[in-house]
């Protein structure tokens, strides 16, 4: 299994999931109460937390959608 990127958000306690070394956004996926799931993307430099990019939730009720 490869090694994850693990760099820090500057806002919060998300660590990226994607795989060490990545190109692009830096991302985590936080599941909440009832199926609620909210995504955060931050740009890195150097291997830290460069600038916040967005959040996406998606809610249950969109999910079916």
């Amino acid at each position: 299994m490869p090694e994850k990127c693990g760099i820090k958000h500057g806002f919060g306690d998300q660590t990226c999931a994607r795989e060490r070394g990545h190109d692009g956004l830096c991302r985590s996926k936080a599941e909440k109460g009832k199926g609620t799931i909210t995504y955060s993307e931050w740009y890195s430099k150097d291997g830290k937390f460069h600038r916040h990019h967005a959040y996406q939730t998606i809610y249950p009720k969109n999910a079916n959608a």
